[in-house]
């Protein structure tokens, strides 16, 4: 075994600290083995108090005291997961969305690329943070999403405050510096879509 890329995550905002208890197996499963180990974290995790970004840091941590030859990449957020969150929040009879957050999603894409060239070369502690092309408003993303599965709904912005708001992106989940991906949240959306034009997702 000479490397391993470590993309998986709990996703459990219930019991954040899942990450942390799972890459603990991990490591414990490579016995004696010294392999390049890559990780895949979250940009801001330093930066924002919130439970799960919280747990991505703690397993950076982890990573760093591991022993093992480390590269940890912080990606900002999935298309995938844009997408899951904007069909939620549009469920009703209007599409209800943080006021003031700003998020930068990525493809999953140009992660997949960035963790294939950190995987094929040495370790190289933290490397430089990696984020979508755009930086858009949470609204901007939902009337993209809304025109794309051609859905009518009002946008209606919300304040939110505290954790709740920097789960949302209302905070610092930008890159501070780092590299632009090429796909756009439209790109994906329309590369989403089906010969009718309408958003092919598995949330609905």
């Amino acid at each position: 075994m000479d490397a391993i890329a470590h993309c998986a995550s709990a996703a459990d905002y219930r019991r954040p600290q899942r990450d942390v208890t799972q890459l603990r197996q991990l490591l414990d499963a490579t016995g004696g083995a010294r392999p390049h180990l890559v990780y895949v974290s979250i940009v801001g995790a330093d930066r924002v108090r919130f439970g799960f970004l919280q747990a991505k840091l703690d397993t950076e941590r982890l990573v760093e005291d591991s022993g093992l030859p480390w590269t940890i990449l912080r990606a900002t957020q999935f298309h995938d997961l844009m997408l899951m969150f904007l069909a939620r929040l549009s469920k009703g009879p209007a599409a209800v969305v943080p006021a003031k957050s700003l998020l930068q999603p990525v493809d999953v894409g140009d992660v997949a690329e960035r963790m294939t060239e950190l995987v094929m070369g040495p370790a190289a502690g933290r490397v430089r943070e990696l984020g979508g092309p755009k930086v858009e408003s949470m609204a901007d993303l939902m009337r993209a999403y809304l025109a794309a599965a051609q859905r009518r709904r009002p946008v209606i912005e919300i304040p939110l405050w505290g954790r709740l708001g920097a789960a949302f992106g209302v905070g610092d989940h930008m890159l501070a510096d780092g590299d632009r991906g090429t796909i756009t949240f439209a790109d994906y959306l329309h590369a989403r879509s089906d010969a009718d034009g309408l958003l092919e997702h598995p949330y609905r």
